[in-house]
């Protein structure tokens, strides 16, 4: 499954990605050094997946640790990543 980056508060390492194909996002918070920009395409075999997961950023060729918080609409994400 892939998403595109487009929610991103830096500050506080909050990042939501859009699923490919619809209206859903992907929450998470960053706990690595390798963070994605605005329009990276990331994958992972199951984004509603919660807790430590490994997404791959494609736009970049790396692998990156996060904390998945699950899948929200866009509102629900805005609020989730505190913008």
């Amino acid at each position: 499954m892939k998403a595109i980056v487009e929610l991103v508060h830096t500050d506080r390492g909050m990042y939501a990605a859009r699923l490919e194909d619809t209206d859903q996002y992907a929450v998470f918070e960053l706990f690595d050094r390798h963070a994605p920009q605005r329009g990276d395409w990331i994958t992972h075999a199951s984004f509603p997946s919660t807790g430590n997961q490994v997404y791959r950023n494609l736009s970049q060729g790396q692998s990156i640790e996060v904390v998945a918080k699950g899948v929200y609409s866009r509102s629900a994400a805005q609020r989730a990543c505190l913008l």
